[in-house]
């Protein structure tokens, strides 16, 4: 799947470059809303796609919980 964030190509076919973890966005909506307004795209961008993704390119390790 590819990355939402503008200008990101990971996982793009194109590249042929290896997989990029993703993370969906969080289905709790104060959460959700904080990502969309991380990430600069038109609302209408959000509206139009069903599935929201961010690869890791875009955390601090800190900021991710792995659940081991």
């Amino acid at each position: 799947m590819t990355c939402l964030v503008p200008g990101c190509k990971s996982n793009c076919h194109s590249q042929g470059d290896s997989y990029v973890p993703t993370f969906s966005f969080p289905t709790d909506v104060e959460t959700r809303e904080k990502w969309f307004r991380a990430i600069p795209r038109p609302k209408g961008d959000y509206e139009e796609n069903k599935r929201f993704l961010a690869c890791i390119h875009h955390f601090r390790e800190e900021d991710i919980e792995r659940n081991i």
